[in-house]
């Protein structure tokens, strides 16, 4: 049931490894689950929980007749809370798998214990390079940093012809890190400029200062690769400031507008 073979889509790798372990009788199968379901990130991990519930209500028996058990845990959205719940799933519950989590910095705190466990661990939405990279038994199902912040720099300089870009990002955040510095590569590759960089620590509330900042540098546009919690303060705090640049976001904030920003989304995960 540990083993682990491949990169594949979520439930078809995880799916595909279980309905191949032959069975004489039908078996239940566990599978952990670790999700911000309180806290910041709350607003990830709820959906999230809602997809898997609505895949487990449509095929909640594999086709060799095996169950499947979710066995959810609320990690509160901390690193350290994620940690202990691959622990606990992998050392009590005795999952065959785990799915999770939504996002980079948590799921890098969980894939050591997959590793060390030889149990699968697959995030739908966990972009950072290091994610992976030397992880066997890590997987995810949607596209990396290095991959999106590419695309990112590439539309901005070809779509909207920026020759000048801000960014605003989250030092502190994984993710954010990680799209940073590919958007910052590859724009600087394809001829651009870079004149400000401006932190968007997460938990802040006014960011008016660093706002003031880049809107004297009169940038074509500004890459901001960070949570929509900070996205929506940093959306109304612009208009205040008559901030009209174009915007390119990561698609974790896609319903946030304001009619101070043209708004456009590229990055799918987080």
């Amino acid at each position: 049931m540990k083993s682990f073979s491949g990169k594949a889509s979520l439930m078809a790798t995880l799916v595909a490894a279980l309905v191949g372990a032959s069975s004489a009788q039908a078996a239940e199968i566990k599978i952990g689950v670790v999700l911000p379901l309180s806290g910041a990130l709350s607003g990830y991990g709820q959906p999230s929980q809602k997809g898997l519930d609505i895949i487990q209500a449509i095929t909640p028996t594999l086709k060799n007749g095996d169950t499947i058990k979710l066995i959810v845990i609320d990690d509160k959205s901390d690193k350290v809370e994620a940690a202990n719940a691959m622990q606990r799933l992998v050392s009590s519950d005795k999952v065959d798998a785990v799915i999770g989590e939504v996002t980079s910095s948590n799921t890098l705190a969980m894939t050591k214990i997959a590793d060390d466990s030889k149990t699968p661990l697959v995030s739908s939405t966990a972009t950072n390079d290091r994610v992976t990279r030397n992880h066997p038994y890590v997987s995810r199902v949607c596209f990396s940093d290095s991959f999106q912040g590419v695309v990112g720099a590439n539309l901005a300089s070809r779509d909207l012809k920026a020759k000048t870009a801000a960014i605003v990002f989250d030092s502190s955040n994984d993710y954010s890190v990680g799209l940073a510095k590919a958007f910052r590569t590859q724009f600087l590759k394809n001829g651009g400029t870079i004149p400000i960089e401006v932190q968007a620590p997460g938990g802040s509330k006014d960011f008016k200062a660093q706002l003031a900042s880049v809107k004297a540098k009169n940038v074509d546009m500004i890459y901001m690769p960070i949570y929509y919690t900070e996205g929506a303060l940093i959306a109304v705090q612009s208009k205040q400031l008559g901030l009209t640049n174009r915007w390119w976001a990561a698609t974790v904030w896609p319903r946030i507008r304001s009619s101070s920003m043209s708004v456009k989304t590229r990055s799918t995960a987080i």
